[in-house]
């Protein structure tokens, strides 16, 4: 006991600051060298969002204050908001908030060129890493400004479990440290899955991508070697299995006490008989998603350069096997692993697409960011891996193209959301400033809000390409800005005499069509009202009487109400 005392006393009477810097000055350059510029980079392409404070409508009740860190259990996302709690305490704050999420996406790309055996190299390291960082996948994180942090720092999570998971299977290391490491990987997994369990989809890309390159840089292909290279890796499927198992049976509690809400995409999964039919459909999604990518700020041109690397990548590894010595029928065999692992790397580039009935939930860019902006880089790292200088050259002009693109195209983003913001925002002022100056509006009253129709969002107007106006269903997050379930906590932000709740949580009408009792009770308490309402800006477009609120957004909707009231009245 004497000992054990002794050594705690010596520890924390030892020399803190002598030992950081030593730590320090023994971390590899490059891999500082290659931090640095990453971290410069990623700041300089996302600092107009850092310094303009830009909010989605995702994060209006958590700009007051904290989120809680139970707040999101109920989508079995468990474990979301422990990071950003020790960071920020789950506050949203200007600039922190991107520069401590910004320093795990920087440490994630290092971490991805280690575990992907890139040259060590600051240049090698920070053109990748740059490559994945600033993409504009990552403004769809950067839109949800509570989310931020917890996933931009997920992928170096998931590649320290990997790492460890390797670590374990190696020889030297003794069983019992083994089953540590095994533990910690499989621990960080649940981790990442209770933050978001689309995040399967850089687990996939992250491995699958590590087994090719282990295949390519192999020069004599056998049964042996493959088996060798598996076993390698062995631990690494294992504690990820033993990860998916845990947070399953997390969800299954969740579920018994009611504290799960199982009719949330991230958790849905496709019945066993139906997964053929929709593996086909999934799959041509995803295979054009490499070509042609229908999202906003993706344009054509830019995805289509991502994959003429990647083809060219391919063509430079077929010809690296050929140039090697040995046996000719080896070196087929090789180049057909190589490509059929290609194929899956694509294919599971968006497992949570194929594993999930909701479609239109996983092609959102939020979830595409896990999978599609590590497979673009992908190619990079096989480029740069190759022994022809000539695959390097090319290297370094892709990438100083796509690097300005991506620049480019986040710039083009952040000034259509600014833009759209500044004009929102007035609209709301508006909208508020009707509501209190409403004759029978009383700010002692806490009204319920009925929003028929959705609310608007003027940021699709300042895009400057007519087909991304059009996209709303495929990346809405782009889009939305104060409507939907959180209009009741925009409208109260700007307005402190306004007390709302969200009675309604979505359209009206859609309450009504599906025989809501509680909205039926109001429809026909007010149906007088509502037939004499009209679209906002219009003066008949809010009503404010008793303890409701109700404001008229689009005409389709008001339509379709009041023809549903008038048949309920008719049935009478």
């Amino acid at each position: 006991m004497k000992e054990k005392v002794k050594k705690i006393w010596q520890v924390l009477n030892d020399d803190w600051i002598r030992i950081s810097f030593n730590c320090w000055k023994n971390i590899y350059p490059i891999y500082v060298k290659s931090f640095i510029i990453i971290f410069i980079g990623i700041n300089i392409a996302f600092a107009f969002h850092s310094f303009s404070f830009i909010n989605g409508d995702h994060d209006w009740g958590s700009l007051r204050g904290p989120m809680s860190i139970n707040s999101t259990v109920q989508f079995g996302r468990f474990s979301s908001y422990y990071l950003p709690f020790l960071l920020t305490g789950n506050h949203i704050l200007p600039v922190l908030t991107n520069l401590y999420a910004f320093v795990g996406l920087a440490l994630g790309a290092i971490a991805l060129c280690i575990y992907w055996k890139v040259p060590k190299s600051a240049f090698s390291y920070s053109i990748i890493g740059l490559l994945l960082c600033i993409q504009p996948y990552t403004l769809s994180w950067l839109w949800y400004s509570i989310e931020t942090i917890p996933h931009l720092w997920m992928p170096l999570f998931v590649i320290i479990a990997y790492i460890l998971s390797e670590k374990a299977a190696r020889e030297e290391v003794s069983r019992t440290i083994s089953i540590v490491y095994i533990i910690i990987a499989a621990l960080l997994f649940v981790l990442v899955l209770g933050t978001y369990p689309s995040i399967i989809n850089t687990m996939a890309v992250v491995l699958i991508g590590r087994l090719i390159i282990d295949i390519f840089l192999k020069k004599e292909i056998s049964f042996i070697l493959l088996k060798n290279i598996f076993t390698r890796h062995k631990y690494s499927f294992l504690s990820a299995i033993i990860g998916g198992i845990i947070f399953k049976l997390i969800l299954e509690w969740l579920a018994v006490i009611g504290r799960l809400s199982t009719n949330t995409y991230h958790i849905q999964t496709i019945a066993l008989k139906e997964f053929p039919e929709h593996f086909i459909k999934v799959t041509d999604i995803i295979f054009r998603y490499v070509w042609e990518n229908l999202l906003p700020f993706l344009p054509t041109p830019l995805i289509r350069l991502f994959a003429y690397v990647f083809i060219l990548a391919l063509v430079m590894v077929i010809l690296n096997v050929f140039f090697e010595d040995g046996n000719k029928k080896k070196k087929i065999i090789k180049i057909g692993i190589i490509l059929l692992g290609t194929a899956l790397l694509i294919t599971l580039s968006n497992t949570a697409m194929l594993i999930s009935p909701e479609l239109s939930d996983t092609r959102q860019p939020n979830v595409l960011f896990f999978g599609d902006a590590f497979l673009h880089v992908f190619p990079i790292a096989l480029l740069f891996i190759q022994r022809f200088q000539i695959a390097k050259n090319i290297v370094i002009i892709a990438s100083i193209i796509l690097l300005n693109m991506c620049l480019i195209q986040d710039a083009l983003a952040l000034k259509a959301w600014k833009f759209g913001f500044e004009a929102e925002k007035a609209l709301w002022n508006r909208l508020v400033m009707r509501i209190e100056e409403a004759p029978l509006f009383n700010k002692n009253i806490k009204y319920k809000l009925i929003p028929i129709g959705n609310s608007y969002s003027y940021r699709p107007h300042y895009y400057y390409r007519a087909n991304e106006k059009r996209m709303i269903t495929v990346s809405h997050i782009l889009y939305r800005s104060y409507g939907g379930v959180l209009l009741p906590k925009a409208l109260s932000f700007f307005s402190p005499d306004l007390s709302l709740e969200g009675f309604f949580r979505y359209n009206f009408s859609a309450y009504l069509r599906r025989n809501d009792k509680t909205a039926w009770e109001y429809a026909l308490k007010y149906k007088n009202d509502i037939y004499k309402m009209d679209v906002y800006p219009s003066k008949n477009s809010i009503i404010v009487k008793d303890d409701v609120i109700i404001i008229v957004f689009d005409e389709s909707s008001l339509d379709e109400a009041k023809k549903l009231i008038a048949e309920r009245e008719k049935k009478k």
